[in-house]
């Protein structure tokens, strides 16, 4: 396909060439070949090697013809075998393969055949060999081929057995010429042998099934295995076969000591981003257990992403992998990561100039992960030992689905579930994160059902151009694919709804098989042996819609009417629902019903469910003018209470230690009668679990509780446990996991930073690091820049922001002054580790613009330095100021050398030149510097106060190097009595005055003017606003460079108003909040003075209210009642000190001693009545008192005497036996009593 960077929507090469010959498509290929990345070589599964299912050539298959009445099914075509292999459409050649080794180029447009082959060796093999039923009866070709447009062969693998139709198995790849079905000389290759990196396993090709879909890259085609039924041995295998037969790769993922790790991906084929790159996922099995980055994969690779790359000879080695923290976990609750395969989104439309390689990957857990293809992530190398990837969302439910992209609209994915008793399809819109991280939303979920076995998506579109495009899936009601249905749903949703625009009945579906396309069309293969075409134009002689209906209880009904409308003269004599589920009813007009164009019939249908979840069937109308099908569907609910629980794994991720998440175990009464509840099995520490329902309550049909639990880690490590909980409608189990690390620790280089004095109107900027140099992710709570003074931040720096261990980030502040004088601001950092308030202080001192004094044009006349010379001349300097250098100008001579200069200042006497009172360093001229100007500095600013001053050089040996310019002025002078060696001092010698007035000024900055200190921005505060704590007040900015600075604290009210100075200790630079200062705002007033005087008082903006401390327990609570069974136990509060405003309790289990305590599940009001678990066991309190401050450590009282048995209360009177009659004896029998 055209490579995503040629700047137009992305065409196939193949949809563009196909009806011409491979000759056109070698030239093609190699007119691409500098137009960016190739996303396939071949015709492949799902479209691309990217396996994102984007057709973006199918300019025919608008939503407006899909819906418009013209398109439906065009042909039906039978084949012998199952087709769980997508149909490839290249040249003309429908390509269809099928589970008893067959393989058919069909007529794309009529469905005829025109060849077929069977496979050489080409029994199937049967999975009943091994008691393995998900794939029956045979398994013959199960992956999707691959095509090679260059030579028109399609490649396709075969199971087969060794000899005859029993006994070992055996694997082929074959290569099948496209024209006429004939197999290219050397082949079919056997795929056997040991693997190049574990040369001790060999293949086992009786328990291996080979399911995803083909990868040709660089002429080499591979084929990737993992099991069947997991039935031991299995591994995950990939094995490369060249296109001339040869087998170049033979790769296992996993040790002898292990199985698992299988490659199935329910189908997808093996990704490429790129020549030598493959990219997969693998299963259950033969996980990670140690950290490692994701640059050195372990030997064995279950439950990961992987990309491998092709090394010289032709073999795999793996070079990246990511694996979920709990991948250990995932392989004891069978929560496969392969199982929903792995989708490279494509560079143009996807990714940052950060993150520019993405891609997406999901599994039966529910997580859906968006990762860094140049950097997976590996295992346990996020915060806290969880995952380091892009994002992850979810979970949302179980997936057995390749995820499907649409690149318009601003980027869209495609995720269908199918996990408890049904599934939905959903919509993730892609986005960035504000602070620049790549992201999927989940924006969508389907109104109705998914049933197991439905397929991934496909899309289609022209281009990216935006209404073109339809999501198109078989939606199968469940694992037998009976009732299923193609589909076509909007792109986009409405009021988080995929909009379903068509559906088609495709009889019974194969398992996750997905539809092809081309040309226009759309093809579905399924378990039948038939092959369906979907396109238009058709005319079907009734029209009408798809029927669906609500979720309705086994053993009732649901009705609704379907109206058939007539486009031709007919008569209707039958209408057959597939499934005993659906009934008709007499039609209106009854049946035979004689129709004429425009005229309809209405057909009243019932559904009554025999088995919970997704039903489908087709509706077939026989007709005098042939039979038409529609799409029935439904629901059905238990009649009894049925459990269900999502998710199957809560993954908590990475904390510190000593820190808290909390996630979300929801358990679901998903049949029609009431489900009690009749026990909860809580996790284990470090987990725990709220809102837990008691034993004996219930949960009405399609009501759910969410348990809240929680991940509070006390030590480092990875952790596991789970929440069960017993029902009448069954048991459901959740497991839980979490990781735990050191804690994260924001570090910062240059908190102080001095940029010294700048000239006013100039700008320059300095940087500090913000890092996380601890082991868990740190996220910045408070982030202030300085702003509106001469300091501002360049950088963002967004609150909420997460640094991840041993990332850095830099941010950048400018300094620009707009007056003179010192100035100051503050970066306020925090972050939710144990290091506090960072101040990131800057400063610096705005300086006058500097003025000149002198002649600072080039003369128009030139002259010559000669040995020994001083020149000078008087100027006035206007204002008082510090001479920083002198500037002249100076052009080389024809005579060679170097010549000598220092500039010189005198006072001026009487008009003359008078004391000595600078000279600068020495500069060399020489004969070969270019003419312009140059700079006489001075050691150390020269003070000057107003005045006339005589400004000059003197110069050393070497006379006539140095030119210079000069005009004509009365006045100047030219003093040469006096040599340079002997210095600029007196005696002066005898001037001699001419009209040379030099090129030569001095650079000074004039001295500041201001009097007393102005307040340019106001002081400020730092601290936390709560009794004990410490307020820190900041400088404001000031002019006039003040020496020194006075504080006064002022408490204000609640709304920051009414303020009045702190008399005690309300006069430093820090203050410590008190008691008296509790629901007050506190503010602070700064005055500045310098040798002019004091300014007025500068006022900071209030604080928020102080807040109190949180309570401290003095006398723990007490309990009162009698401890017995059924009695009211009664908490009164214990005594505690800040004044609590709340209290919230929770009763302790102890043992007969009153020690071992622990919650009592529900247990949380002031009040406890003790049940029968309690009996023989004593009670405790525990009582938690809280304020604004916050809440105090929990108090917990005495426990009580053991609690005792409810007195027996009688149920069934005494009963006698024995005659009535004198001298006989009478027997009394207990009766019935409750409590022993």
């Amino acid at each position: 396909m055209l490579g995503k960077g040629d700047g137009r929507a992305r065409p196939s090469i193949w949809g563009v060439v196909r009806g011409f010959g491979p000759l056109l498509v070698l030239l093609v290929l190699a007119a691409l070949a500098s137009a960016g990345q190739v996303l396939a070589e071949g015709i492949t599964n799902a479209g691309d090697d990217l396996r994102d299912g984007w057709y973006p050539e199918q300019s025919s298959l608008t939503p407006q013809l899909v819906s418009g009445g013209s398109f439906g099914q065009l042909w039906s075509a039978s084949v012998e075998g199952s087709v769980y292999a997508q149909p490839l459409l290249y040249n003309g050649t429908l390509l269809v393969a099928t589970e008893t080794n067959k393989v058919y180029g069909l007529d794309p447009s009529t469905g005829s055949a025109r060849w077929s082959s069977t496979l050489s060796f080409g029994t199937p093999w049967k999975p009943a060999d091994i008691g393995c039923a998900d794939l029956t009866p045979n398994i013959g070709v199960t992956s999707t081929p691959v095509i090679d447009p260059t030579t028109n062969t399609a490649y396709m693998t075969h199971k087969t057995y060794a000899s005859g139709s029993s006994g070992a198995a055996r694997w082929y790849m074959d290569a099948i010429n496209l024209t006429n079905g004939g197999e290219k000389t050397g082949f079919p290759v056997e795929l056997s042998g040991a693997a190049q990196n574990q040369p001790g396993e060999t293949f086992q090709p009786t328990t291996e099934l080979q399911r995803p879909g083909l990868l040709l890259l660089e002429g080499v085609v591979y084929a990737a295995f993992g099991s069947h039924c997991d039935i031991t041995p299995w591994k995950g295998w990939i094995f490369g076969v060249s296109t001339k037969g040869e087998v170049k790769a033979r790769w296992v993922d996993e040790t002898s000591a292990n199985n698992g790790g299988g490659i199935w991906q329910s189908g997808a084929g093996l990704s490429s981003d790129g020549p030598g790159r493959i990219l997969f996922t693998t299963g259950n099995g033969g996980a990670p257990t140690t950290a490692a980055p994701g640059n050195t994969p372990p030997a064995s690779l279950g439950e990961s992403a992987v990309r491998v790359a092709v090394q010289p000879d032709g073999s795999l080695k793996p070079v990246d992998f990511f694996a979920p923290f709990n991948a250990p976990e995932m392989d004891s609750f069978d929560a496969d990561f392969a199982s929903g395969g792995l989708t490279v989104l494509n560079d143009q439309y996807f990714g940052t100039s950060a993150v520019p390689h993405l891609a997406v990957a999901v599994g039966k857990e529910g997580y859906v992960y968006l990762l860094n293809r140049e950097n997976l992530g590996g295992f346990r190398q996020g915060s806290g030992g969880a995952d380091k990837v892009v994002d992850r969302i979810g979970p949302y439910g179980g997936v057995w689905s390749r995820p499907a992209v649409w690149p318009g609209d601003g980027g869209w994915v495609y995720i269908p579930s199918a996990y408890s008793s049904n599934g939905f399809l959903r919509a993730y819109k892609y986005g960035v994160s504000g602070t620049g991280q790549p992201t999927l939303a989940l924006q969508a979920t389907s109104a109705d059902a998914f049933g197991f076995s439905s397929s991934a998506a496909v899309v289609t579109s022209e281009g990216t151009t935006a209404g073109s495009a339809l999501v198109w899936i078989v939606w199968a009601p469940n694992g037998s694919g009976t009732g299923a249905q193609l589909r076509a749903y909007d792109p986009i949703p409405v009021e988080g709804k995929p909009v379903l625009r068509w559906s088609a009945p495709v009889g019974t579906s194969s398992k996750f098989a997905v539809p092809g396309v081309g040309a226009g069309r759309v093809y579905v293969g399924n378990r039948e042996g038939k092959v369906l075409a979907f396109g238009s134009p058709v005319t079907p002689a009734l029209t009408g819609s798809a029927t669906s209906f609500p979720t309705t209880t086994e053993g009732s009904s649901s009705q609704k009417t379907l109206t058939l409308t007539a486009t031709t003269s007919l008569t209707v004599n039958k209408v057959t629902p597939s499934s005993s589920q659906f009934t008709v009813a007499t039609t209106t007009p009854p049946l035979p019903a004689a129709l004429t164009a425009g005229q309809t019939i209405q057909v009243p249908l019932t559904f009554k469910p025999t088995q919970t979840g997704p039903v489908g069937a087709t509706l077939a109308v026989e007709t005098t003018q042939g039979t038409v099908s529609f799409s029935l569907s439904g629901t059905g609910q238990a009649a009894s209470a049925q459990l269900a629980v999502n998710p199957v794994l809560v993954a908590f991720g990475g904390t510190a230690v000593g820190g808290e998440l909390s996630g979300t175990a929801t358990f679901s009464n998903v049949g029609a009668a009431p489900l009690t509840i009749n026990a909860v099995k809580l996790p284990g520490s470090p987990f725990g679990a709220s809102g837990v329902p008691a034993a004996g309550s219930t949960i009405e049909p399609g009501a759910s509780v969410n348990v809240n639990v929680t991940f509070k880690p006390t030590a480092e490590g990875t952790f596991t446990s789970e929440i069960v909980m017993e029902t009448t409608g069954g048991t459901g189990t959740i497991g839980l996991s979490g990781s735990a690390g050191p804690p994260g620790v924001l570090t910062i280089t240059s908190e102080q930073n001095e940029f010294g004095e700048l000239e006013v109107g100039k700008t320059a900027s300095k940087s500090f690091t913000v890092k996380n140099t601890g082991g868990t992710n740190v996220s910045i709570t408070k982030s202030k820049p300085p702003s509106g003074g001469a300091f501002t931040a360049t950088t963002t720096l967004a609150e909420g922001t997460t640094i991840k261990p041993g990332e850095t980030l830099t941010e950048t502040v400018s300094f620009a002054p707009t007056a003179a004088g010192p100035t100051s601001g503050v970066w306020f950092l925090n972050g939710n580790d144990t290091t506090g308030l960072h101040e990131v202080s800057f400063s610096g001192t705005g300086v006058a613009a500097p003025q000149t004094f002198g002649k600072t044009g080039v003369g128009a006349g030139t002259d010559t330095f000669l040995t020994d010379r001083k020149r000078v001349n008087r100027y006035a300097l206007a204002a008082a100021g510090s001479v920083t250098k002198l500037s002249i100008y100076l052009a080389p001579t024809a005579t060679a050398g170097q010549q000598l200069l220092k500039g010189l200042i005198y006072a001026d006497s009487a008009g003359a030149p008078g004391a000595l009172l600078a000279v600068s360093e020495a500069l060399t001229f020489k004969s070969t510097n270019a003419a312009g100007w140059y700079d006489l500095v001075f050691s150390a600013p020269v003070k000057l106060a107003a005045g006339n001053y005589w400004i000059g050089v003197i110069t050393g040996a070497s006379s006539y190097v140095a030119g210079f310019r000069y005009d004509a002025v009365t006045g100047a002078r030219d003093y040469n009595a006096n040599t340079y060696t002997s210095g600029a001092s007196n005696p002066f010698g005898t001037p001699t005055i001419d009209p040379e007035q030099t090129s030569l000024y001095a650079t000074y900055l004039p001295e500041s003017s201001s009097g007393a200190p102005v307040n340019t921005a106001p002081p400020a505060i730092t601290g936390t606003p709560r009794q004990g704590q410490t307020l820190t007040e900041h400088h404001g900015t000031w002019t006039g460079e003040p020496t020194s600075y006075s504080y006064q604290w002022m408490q204000c009210d609640s709304g920051g108003k009414n303020c009045a100075p702190i008399a005690t200790n309300g006069k430093g630079e820090t203050y410590v909040l008190v008691a008296a200062d509790v629901g007050h705002t506190i503010a602070v007033q700064e005055t500045a003075s310098n040798l002019k005087g004091a300014s007025a008082p500068a006022s900071s903006q209030p604080t928020s209210q102080v807040l109190p401390l949180a309570p401290v327990s003095t006398a723990a609570p007490t309990i009162t009642g009698t401890p017995q069974q059924g009695q009211t136990l009664t908490e009164h509060h214990g005594t505690w000190t800040n004044e609590p405003t709340g209290y919230t309790y929770q009763w302790l289990q102890c043992e007969a001693l009153g020690n071992g305590c622990l919650p009592i599940t529900g247990a949380t009001s002031q009040t406890y009545v003790p049940v029968t678990g309690d009996v023989g066991r004593t009670i405790a309190v525990q009582e938690t008192a809280s304020n604004a401050g916050g809440a105090g450590a929990a108090a917990t009282s005495t426990a009580t005497a053991k609690v005792l048995s409810a007195p027996p209360a009688n149920t069934a009177a005494p009963t006698i036996t024995g005659t009535a009659q004198q001298g006989q004896t009478l027997t009394e029998h207990h009766g019935t009593w409750t409590n022993e």
